[in-house]
C-alpha cells in the first residue's frame, strides 16, 4: 500500500485516526460524482449501548465542525453521519443555523428520541428534510420515548407526518426475535415505517438465518404494510 494511503473505518480498524486536516477538507465531490454534500456535525456519543462500537471508536460526544464546512458548493442537500447530534450543543447550534438557510437535511444515523422535548420538536420541524426523520429503537425500554417524540413532532409540523416520512431503526438479535416483533408492530401501530438491522458481532459473525429472514420481511414495504404476517413469512 503506498505510504500517503491511510486504511481504516468500522471495518478495518476503530483506532484508525486521519489528521485534522483530511478530517476538515470539503469532500471531493465530482470526483464521487455526487450533488449532496456529506459530513459530521459531531462525532462520539455519550452512551454505551453494549451493541455499539461508537464509544470505542469516536469517544463521548463533542463538536466536530459547522454545516457549511462540507456543504456541497451547488447541491442544497446534505446527509449528516451524526450518532447522537442532539447530545451536543454544538449540534443544536448548527441544527439552528440550518434552519435558517432552507438546506435540506437527513441525519442518516437518527436522532435519539429521548432528547426530543417540545422545543426540540419545534426546531426539528423547522427544518428542511430530504425525506426522513429517522429515530431508533433497539430495545423494548425506548418505546417510550419513541411514541412521545413522534407526537410532539406531529403536534408541531405544519405538514402530515406518517410512516412516509418517519422512519426507525429496529436493532434484531439472535433469539430476541420476539422482541424485535413487538417493537416494529409497536411502530406500525404509531404509522412509523421501521427498518430492522439484524445484528453483526465485533468479530463479524452473520447474524442468524431468522434474523435475516425477519429483516427482510420488515424492510419490504408490501410485505410489512401488507397482508403478509410475520408467521406467514418465517413459515414461507
Amino acid at each position: 500500500m503506498p505510504e500517503d494511503v491511510r486504511e481504516g473505518g468500522t471495518g478495518v480498524s476503530t483506532s484508525t485516526v486521519l489528521p485534522d486536516e483530511v478530517e476538515h477538507c470539503r469532500p471531493a465531490y465530482d470526483l464521487a460524482g455526487i450533488d449532496y454534500g456529506l459530513g459530521f456535525l459531531t462525532r462520539g456519543c455519550p452512551h454505551h449501548c453494549s451493541w455499539c462500537f461508537v464509544p470505542e471508536k469516536e469517544g463521548s460526544i463533542r463538536a466536530h465542525a459547522e454545516w457549511d464546512e462540507f456543504a456541497h458548493p451547488t447541491g442544497r442537500d446534505l446527509i449528516l453521519m451524526d450518532n447522537n447530534v442532539l447530545a451536543s450543543d454544538h449540534g443544536i447550534q448548527q441544527i439552528e443555523a440550518m434552519a435558517e438557510t432552507g438546506i435540506r437535511v437527513d441525519f442518516n444515523q437518527g436522532l435519539d428520541a429521548r432528547l426530543i422535548d417540545d422545543d426540540m420538536a419545534r426546531l426539528l420541524t423547522r427544518l428542511s428534510w430530504i425525506r426522513m426523520i429517522r429515530f431508533a429503537c433497539d430495545s423494548s425500554s425506548q418505546k417510550a420515548p419513541v411514541e412521545r417524540a413522534v407526537r410532539r413532532l406531529r403536534q408541531h409540523s405544519p405538514r402530515k407526518l406518517s410512516a412516509r416520512n418517519l422512519t426507525c431503526y429496529v436493532l434484531v438479535r439472535d433469539g430476541q426475535i420476539d422482541s424485535a416483533l413487538d417493537r416494529v408492530e409497536f411502530l406500525r401501530r404509531l404509522d412509523v415505517s421501521p427498518f430492522a438491522q439484524p445484528y453483526r458481532s465485533p468479530a463479524g459473525t452473520l447474524p442468524s438465518a431468522e434474523a435475516r429472514k425477519f429483516a427482510r420481511w420488515v424492510n419490504r414495504r408490501e410485505l410489512f404494510f401488507g397482508d403478509v404476517s410475520w408467521e406467514e413469512f418465517r413459515g414461507a
